[in-house]
């Protein structure tokens, strides 16, 4: 169980929720043809982008985090060595 406040977890059913809640949003904003107002497309597309940014960065700390509790034994496991487990754990979670 991990010990962070906020994990991916919690990010998937916010996410979850958004979606359901935008959709629900672009399903009255309709042209008199059934077709959603391109504004609105376009809003819900970005936003989804910027979920879908955030909920990488969230499982990107998560790993490094989770990296940075193995030991060496368990490095060699896995093919890589501490040096190279430290380089990405020093990583910013954008990259």
């Amino acid at each position: 169980m991990s010990n962070t406040v906020f994990n991916s977890g919690h990010f998937d059913l916010l996410y979850a929720a958004f979606v359901s809640a935008a959709s629900a949003i672009a399903y009255r904003r309709r042209t008199p043809d059934g077709r959603i107002f391109r504004w609105t497309s376009i809003a819900f597309e970005a936003i989804c982008a910027g979920f879908a940014t955030l909920g990488l960065w969230f499982a990107r700390a998560e790993q490094r985090r989770q990296l940075a509790e193995f030991d060496d034994q368990r490095l060699q496991d896995i093919g890589i060595t501490r040096a190279d487990a430290e380089a990405e754990i020093a990583k910013p979670f954008w990259r």
